[in-house]
């Protein structure tokens, strides 16, 4: 079965309800930084990558 793309984070979160329950769970300031690169996330995997990336430091 092929994963599903999103055209951005926006469609992610619209979508797919399992991305938006981990997004709600997100600080504000994470989130943010999220945004950053809400047009490299055409998959719930890139979703939590950044997030995860961000929570050890990375920009």
């Amino acid at each position: 079965m092929m994963k599903e793309t999103y055209k951005d984070l926006d469609d992610l979160l619209n979508r797919n309800p399992k991305a938006k329950t981990f997004w709600d769970t997100l600080p504000e300031d994470r989130q943010f930084n999220v945004r950053q690169y809400q047009n490299n996330i055409h998959y719930d995997v890139d979703l939590r990558r950044y997030a995860d990336h961000l929570l050890r430091g990375g920009y």
